[in-house]
């Protein structure tokens, strides 16, 4: 017998269903299509229903793709873009029944409708490199710094003042990045402020870089040291407009060792964690403490991009974990 709580949901999904299939910009423009759509309705919102455990999530979704390609016939594209993508979100919800799902599906309508529709902007890599990114995992939609509004699943509504970014209004043109990831990550920002590639974006040099030079347009990711090289190279190379000899090749061992030292801090918080004897996790927590600190100041300067200071924070780095990691090896008497 039907749960209440299903028979709940059934009687929503029918109410979203019915709302939206019978907007006039949702118009069916074939003889036969009503019913198609009425077809659709009846067997989405039962399952919808049926969904509410979670077990029959696969059921929905063969449904939705063998469905929908006879009905895309008969309908005019547009309109077939819009339901499709409502039919896989209302699918979606069909097996959310926790508060952690459902913040899950939130965060993620945007890229949800685009995930439905793989033929318009953005790229699909786009969208995949999101999904897996720390912007996802930290609830960061595309809205946070595309705009738009992701409460809704028609087209024009959710991309209302959405721009292009190539405009130069636009938060995420190259020139308005630092100031749109500036939002969150605000200390490399102010410090990337403080950088002549900063001042020179501002006054308009498409060449220097900005935050998804370095980090990727949507992923957060950091390039790799040889990569590092490859992209200072362009301007500070032989053959670049600024040639800085050594300048490409010291910004990559200058990354590589901060990632070493980062790794070897890891290896040392992981052996502190396991000290049993209260004192001395303290002082060796402490020990990791005042190491840390000039890896954070080194990070501080490559963002300024002032490679002396970074050289010489990074040193005072390394000489630290080197007596955390004796100590933890070695404890004194």
């Amino acid at each position: 017998m039907p749960s209440r709580r299903g028979a709940a949901r059934r009687a929503a999904a029918a109410g979203v269903l019915d709302g939206v299939l019978s907007r006039p910009e949702h118009a069916w423009f074939t003889e036969g299509a009503e019913s198609e759509s009425a077809r659709i309705r009846a067997e989405m919102t039962r399952r919808y229903g049926e969904a509410v455990d979670g077990r029959a999530v696969p059921r929905v979704l063969e449904f939705v793709s063998e469905t929908w390609q006879p009905v895309e016939d008969t309908m005019v594209s547009t309109t077939v873009t819009r339901l499709s993508s409502i039919m896989i979100v209302l699918a979606t919800l069909g097996f959310v029944g926790t508060p952690a799902a459902l913040a899950q599906l939130d965060r993620s309508r945007c890229a949800d409708c685009h995930f439905a529709n793989p033929y318009t902007e953005p790229a699909q890599q786009h969208l995949h490199r999101w999904s897996l990114s720390p912007h996802q995992r930290a609830d960061v939609g595309c809205d946070s710094c595309h705009g738009g509004n992701p409460d809704t699943f028609e087209s024009l509504q959710a991309h209302r003042g959405v721009l292009s970014s190539f405009n130069p209004s636009s938060p995420v043109h190259r020139t308005q990045l630092p100031a749109t990831c500036g939002a969150c990550h605000t200390g490399p920002y102010v410090n990337f402020q403080a950088s002549r590639h900063h001042e020179l974006l501002g006054q308009g040099d498409r060449r220097v870089p900005t935050c998804s030079t370095c980090h990727g347009s949507v992923d957060g990711r950091l390039l790799s040291p040889q990569g590092l090289e490859r992209q200072c190279a362009e301007c500070h190379g032989p053959d670049g407009i600024e040639p800085r000899p050594g300048r490409a090749a010291d910004a990559r061992l200058l990354l590589e060792g901060i990632a070493n030292v980062r790794e070897s801090l890891e290896a040392a918080r992981r052996l502190i964690e396991r000290v049993r004897d209260g004192d001395r996790r303290r002082t060796l927590e402490a020990g990791y403490l005042q190491a840390e600190i000039p890896v954070i100041e080194a990070r501080r300067a490559g963002h300024r991009f002032v490679f002396d200071q970074l050289e010489e924070r990074l040193e005072t780095a390394r000489e630290r974990t080197a007596e955390l990691l004796s100590e933890l090896v070695n404890p004194s008497p």
